[in-house]
């Protein structure tokens, strides 16, 4: 697959106003574990903090999250992240949540990489940094994350400066582009979004 190479430094002045809105910062559902044969290490107690998750028992979950990820589950670390971020089930620590999507996205976690590259971008909990926030949403969506292709597509939907300028014009050839590699990977969101193109143009 040919790597995106894209300028950073032109990107950046041109996403940041449209970042705050697009991509949103709060706590999402937990990622549902991934498929894996063999078995992944800490399967079972990633299982079950999802089960606890859908029992609304969230103090137990995080427990079975934090029992996953001693085992060196990075799902269940992205999880742990996005509870602290929340404030579910424990007190809320964004410092903790962005140690956990950290440590999840540089070993290759694409939720975690998607979760921090959003908190870059918009500025919350981290030092704003566009260009740093673009760099993990291209390594999730290297890593085939419909919701990194999502975010990439509304980016270029919105390229534009805090004035309604900017070197890099939107474009919205890409914005539709990046929704239907998302909706054909079974986005129901992005599913919609190419929909509505469908239906009304671009």
């Amino acid at each position: 697959t040919e790597r995106m190479k894209p300028s950073f430094a032109a990107l950046a002045p041109v996403f940041m106003a449209s970042c705050l809105s697009l991509l949103s910062v709060h706590a999402e559902q937990p990622a549902d574990p991934p498929p894996a044969t063999p078995k992944a290490a800490g399967e079972d107690e990633l299982n079950a903090g999802v089960e606890l998750v859908k029992q609304k028992k969230y103090k137990e979950a995080l427990e079975r999250f934090k029992a996953a990820v001693e085992k060196g589950n990075l799902t269940a670390l992205h999880n742990v992240g996005i509870f602290y971020m929340s404030g579910t089930g424990v007190q809320q620590d964004i410092n903790k949540s962005v140690e956990c999507f950290q440590k999840a996205a540089e070993k290759g976690q694409p939720s975690a990489q998607v979760q921090l590259a959003k908190m870059l971008i918009a500025g919350q909990g981290l030092k704003q940094d566009v260009a740093a926030g673009m760099q993990w949403l291209i390594e999730a969506v290297e890593a085939k994350s419909p919701e990194a292709m999502m975010c990439l597509g509304n980016l270029y939907k919105e390229g534009k400066d805090r004035d309604g300028n900017g070197p890099v014009p939107r474009d919205l050839a890409e914005y539709a582009n990046w929704n239907r590699k998302a909706a054909d990977l079974g986005n129901a969101e992005a599913q919609y979004q190419m929909g509505l193109v469908c239906l009304n143009g671009l």
